[in-house]
């Protein structure tokens, strides 16, 4: 039985937040073209297990998703923004929270969601997958 695992960094370069809070987060650089950027990333979060929609909002730069119940939550949202640093350089930023506000335990669910996303959005990056 554990309450959450993993630790979320804040904005800020100093603060970490504690092992107990539900909303964890990841980010990457990426290399390629805006469109192979988003396709990895939209690949990346259709991987993560009971991901029920992912919708696209390219005028705020970032990808939303959701989950579906589990016994672990009622449901998580994700969030994905993406910036670009330089030509052909981006970083990307995952959050996973709670879908609900009142949750006060995750058991890890929110963690799981951001690394599998930032474990494929890597392994897609390494293989090429979208450069087609």
């Amino acid at each position: 039985f554990f309450v959450a695992k993993g630790k979320k960094v804040s904005d800020k370069v100093s603060d970490s937040v504690g092992l107990l809070e539900n909303e964890q987060a990841r980010e990457i650089n990426l290399k390629g073209t805006s469109k192979h950027v988003h396709f990895i990333c939209r690949q990346a979060l259709l991987a993560i297990p009971g991901i029920n929609d992912v919708h696209d909002d390219m005028a705020n730069s970032k990808m939303i998703a959701s989950t579906s119940a589990s016994w672990r939550s009622a449901g998580e949202k994700l969030e994905v923004q993406i910036r670009k640093l330089d030509a052909g350089q981006f970083n990307l930023r995952c959050v996973s929270q709670p879908a609900m506000k009142n949750v006060i335990f995750d058991y890890g669910k929110n963690f799981d969601n951001v690394e599998v996303w930032h474990k494929k959005a890597h392994e897609f990056m390494m293989t090429g997958i979208g450069f087609n």
